[in-house]
């Protein structure tokens, strides 16, 4: 028990949780719109971006924490995993997901199974990768491959 709850006054109520902070980068206008409609309707705030190097610029121009980098894996300018890596180098607390809806050879050299979310993906699916990644200590896993799967372009959410 604390000196002030000793006295009998009572201690204001802790501020409500922030909401989640998520970096959105994808160079697909319609994908960007779709995923920051999902996420924001879920009361998480959502910065965006239409390639790696402006998902960048967001980044260093934004004062706050962003939790989690959503990426798509294949952009101009930058990749995702490109823009993962300098973006961990200057937030080693962001957590990264990237997306893709093509194969990729090079990919599983690059991603834990984690850490990646194949196009089209559910609203559902989205929620309990972000959820899982904040919900690890910020100790780097070991890369990992990802399991072969059917890659299909980008659907609906």
């Amino acid at each position: 028990m604390t000196a002030v709850e000793n006295l009998g006054i009572p201690l204001p109520a802790p501020p409500p949780p922030r909401p989640w902070m998520v970096l959105l980068v994808d160079d697909e206008p319609i994908i960007r719109e779709m995923v920051k409609e999902i996420l924001s309707r879920a009361g998480v705030a959502v910065l965006t971006a239409v390639d790696g190097q402006d998902g960048l610029d967001v980044s260093r121009s934004y004062a706050g924490p962003v939790d989690v980098l959503l990426a798509d894996v294949r952009m101009p300018r930058m990749s995702g995993p490109e823009l993962a890596a300098c973006l961990r180098a200057e937030r080693p607390r962001t957590k990264v997901l990237l997306m893709s809806g093509y194969p990729s050879p090079d990919l599983k050299d690059c991603v834990n199974e984690r850490d990646f979310i194949g196009k089209p993906f559910d609203r559902t699916v989205l929620f309990e990768k972000i959820q899982s990644l904040l919900e690890l200590a910020d100790v780097p896993e070991q890369p990992k491959s990802i399991q072969p799967a059917v890659f299909v372009t980008a659907g609906a959410a």
